[in-house]
């Protein structure tokens, strides 16, 4: 079977949650005997075409480099979908494929007329909300039919726009916020082209469900986590050693962390590694509180399992609906436990109590007090580790395959 990938960036550009999963189930399905390709944005630096784990890598669409400039986003938007169509079309008069599957958003634009089944990772709440968090005005998670109005309403109350900062002349600008619903409704549009979905969370398949998407094309499959490369935690069982991976933004809770640490009568360790516009306001909250924090840098992802063997507790406080959680995963088969918001797709990975625990979105009262009650010598390590296995790339890939080969046939 001869597999066609679509993904807007690939390593080593691009090394996100949704190009990590891209990537490995890409390299899991070539081990099963599947012939991967995939078709990837060429940038500066990178081969064109390439042989990475077993997947073809054929870097030739064109796109913006920078997906949290304005400008790029508008070079994504405008160059990246026809570039899509053309080389989409060009390597299946070649290769012939049996199945095309594409990724991450931008890529949904580039859906072409071939007569070949179709398949779409939904591994984004972006794809259901024009503004790119659902969180309404942002706020609370969103629930609303989004119309115009709404949509208005809902950009002008907002501090961000995806990854972008909600500026003022953005907030009045009227051709930006109607192109920007625009593109909304014609990936909605695009959306129900598709002969199969998989979302990687039972939050994104109640979404797709919303939308009208009939549940007897959706498979929930969740992403691929290579568990076998993280050891055992052997961190101190008597103080609280906590971590923190992701984005110094608001909408990934590091501030909610922060006051919950404020309030915390308990010893404790704290690193947190990423990167973002809130670096320095997090580092004076630290100093003016007196906080046992460390801030550091955004790490390679080979470094994260190192870095998790040395902490106990991983604290994940995002407040908008996060499509998985891969850090999660990760830090369960290190026997490090897991403390999530409950919100999106982290209530697939966490069950209260024996694997992890779970707190309302932005209430660090309620954080801080699992963090009291929390006795770090009745975790049982073991079955957080033998929880993480369930997110083997040998079973998974054997489930998507087996998706293809239904399709495949009703060709």
């Amino acid at each position: 079977m001869k597999v066609l990938f679509i993904s807007e960036y690939f390593p080593p550009k691009g090394k996100g949650g949704g190009e990590i999963s891209c990537f490995l189930l890409g390299k899991y399905l070539a081990k099963n005997g599947v012939e991967i390709h995939i078709l990837t944005s060429k940038f500066k630096g990178t081969k064109k075409e390439e042989i990475i784990e077993g997947i073809h890598v054929h870097r030739l669409t064109k796109t913006g480099e920078n997906p949290s400039s304005i400008l790029s986003n508008i070079k994504r938007s405008a160059v990246y979908p026809n570039s899509v169509k053309k080389y989409t079309k060009e390597l299946f008069k070649e290769y012939k494929f049996d199945i095309i599957h594409y990724f991450n958003i931008n890529s949904i634009y580039g859906l072409c007329d071939i007569n070949c089944p179709k398949v779409v990772h939904i591994n984004s709440p972006v794809i259901f909300c024009p503004k790119g968090d659902l969180l309404y005005e942002g706020k609370t998670e969103c629930n609303k039919f989004c119309d115009y109005k709404t949509f208005n309403s809902c950009i002008n109350n907002s501090k961000n726009i995806g990854k972008l900062k909600n500026t003022f002349l953005l907030k009045k600008n009227i051709i930006f916020k109607k192109y920007i619903y625009k593109l909304y409704k014609k990936r909605s549009s695009k959306l129900k082209d598709f002969d199969y979905y998989i979302p990687i969370s039972s939050y994104l398949s109640k979404r797709l469900e919303i939308l009208g998407i009939n549940k007897n094309k959706i498979s929930v499959i969740p992403n691929i986590v290579e568990t076998e490369d993280f050891k055992e935690n052997n961190s101190d069982s008597k103080k609280l050693n906590i971590v923190y991976f992701g984005g110094y933004t608001e909408f990934k809770g590091v501030l909610i962390l922060l006051e919950s640490l404020k309030k915390l009568n308990k010893e404790y360790t704290c690193n947190l590694y990423g990167s973002g516009e809130l670096k320095e306001k997090i580092r004076r909250i630290i100093e003016n509180d007196k906080l046992n924090v460390s801030v550091n840098n955004e790490i390679n992802y080979s470094e994260i399992p190192k870095v998790l063997s040395k902490h106990n507790v991983l604290i994940f406080p995002s407040i908008i609906p996060e499509a998985f959680g891969r850090v999660i995963v990760e830090s369960m088969a290190a026997g490090c436990f897991p403390i999530a918001s409950k919100i999106g797709g982290t209530t697939d990975i966490i069950t209260n109590g024996s694997i992890g625990m779970l707190f309302e979105p932005g209430n660090s009262e309620e954080l801080t007090k699992i963090l009291e009650k929390l006795e770090l010598k009745k975790i049982n390590r073991k079955v957080l580790t033998e929880n993480s296995k369930k997110y083997s790339g040998n079973e998974l890939s054997k489930d998507i395959s087996s998706i293809y080969n239904k399709l495949a046939q009703k060709k």
